[in-house]
């Protein structure tokens, strides 16, 4: 039922949504905090102005799991440290209590466990419901700010100590060293808040949250990787079982000049799936260079494809010692290519003053097993699983 509180201090009234008897309440105002439960209310502490961003304010309502809540009060509070967190008290019409912490823009929500629950093995070993929980913090936060109302008194001082397994976490708050209550909750998403409160916006993010999940699971990730790793490695295998190297060309193109007119060679069969043309060079250059220009033909369809190569290789002594750069030999590839009948146009050319350099050696091979595309998917794999588990340890260590 709505109860509606007039504040004794600056008149304001404030009216919300309550199924309990309102014992405790704090203005939104003047930012009083009262004790209602004398025939008179009493001024208990005045809070001074305290800058939170939050996304939620008394009195709003929000639906969770199809039950309509609203927010009954809100309770902002600190460590010495002055990290701050917002804790947001909600209630059904029928008197189901959930309870939301916000901090940086993360969200928690939290239930009561029941009062009959032995936590007991919990404190000793830190497993519940077959999940085992890490310790990481026992607090005595104080009350910045409350606003709202409240059955219970939110200044009474507590000890808490705070057990995480994300996305889930166990809170126990000690009061007065003899009564304790047990929360459990879980990450609540931005996106889940938003669309329970119909909100256009909520405050702003920032690091990572208590008990925020990473995005995703890294062991899951590795195995989904590998098993498209062997998948790569079975195709490759199965392409290259019957694969044979087959030389379709072999001769030794003679420069008489500088230059040698386009040669065309022989025809010559490729057969068997699309696969590389590997094509080989060689030449006794010495101190000087010689250029290969090769076109492949396909005689079905007449397309052309071209490919230059040079062949450098100088020699020398300096300083009492021999130096060499380049190389008299050389390969590549003509990728992807189809069965079909093929022939070269060969253009072979070198320096003019060289005298020495009588051709060039060119040998080409098809059907040659490829590897190559295999290694490059394993290594991104590789590389992807392990950028995955070392972007999880950076988000565990923004967590702390």
């Amino acid at each position: 039922m709505k109860t509606t509180i007039t504040c004794p201090s600056c008149n304001h009234e404030q009216t919300i949504d309550v199924t309990f008897k309102v014992n405790f309440f704090g203005c939104v105002s003047c930012l009083r905090y009262f004790d209602n439960t004398a025939a008179k209310a009493v001024v208990k502490e005045t809070f001074k102005p305290f800058y939170f961003e939050r996304s939620l304010s008394v009195g709003a309502a929000g639906t969770f799991d199809n039950e309509s809540y609203t927010v009954t009060g809100l309770v902002i509070k600190s460590l010495q440290s002055l990290e701050s967190w917002c804790e947001y008290l909600l209630q059904t019409q029928r008197g189901k209590p959930l309870y939301i912490s916000e901090s940086q823009g993360h969200f928690i929500k939290m239930e009561a466990l029941d009062a009959t629950f032995d936590m007991t093995s919990f404190e000793k070993n830190q497993i519940f419901e077959e999940i085992r929980y890490t310790r990481i913090a026992v607090a005595k936060p104080k009350v910045r700010l409350a606003v709202g109302f409240f059955e219970e008194d939110v200044l009474q001082p507590a000890k808490v100590t705070e057990f995480i397994a994300p996305p889930l976490i166990i809170s126990r708050e000690v009061y007065d060293e003899t009564h304790t209550i047990w929360y459990k909750g879980a990450h609540l998403p931005r996106p889940t808040v938003k669309k329970a409160f119909e909100l256009s916006k909520l405050a702003g993010r920032y690091g990572t949250g208590l008990v925020q999940p990473f995005y995703f699971e890294p062991f899951r990730v590795a195995q989904i990787l590998l098993a498209m790793c062997l998948l790569v490695i079975g195709i490759t295998m199965l392409r290259n079982y019957d694969r044979e190297t087959t030389i379709v060309y072999d001769a030794f193109v003679p420069l008489n000049g500088a230059s040698a007119s386009d040669l065309v060679s022989n025809s010559f069969e490729v057969t068997g799936s699309r696969a590389p043309l590997t094509v080989h060079l060689a030449s006794e250059v010495d101190n000087s260079w010689a250029s290969t220009t090769i076109g492949l033909v396909n005689e079905e369809t007449n397309e052309e494809i071209y490919a230059t190569r040079d062949l450098e290789f100088y020699q020398g002594y300096e300083a009492g010692e021999h130096w060499t750069e380049g190389s008299k030999s050389d390969e590549f590839n003509f990728c992807g290519v189809p069965a079909g009948k093929y022939h070269f146009i060969i253009n072979v050319s070198k320096s003019e003053i060289d005298t020495t350099t009588t051709g060039v050696h060119i040998r080409a091979e098809s059907g040659m097993p490829v590897y190559h595309n295999m290694w490059i998917v394993l290594v991104v794999c590789v590389v992807l699983i392990i950028a995955a588990y070392i972007a999880k340890d950076k988000f565990e260590e923004n967590r702390y």
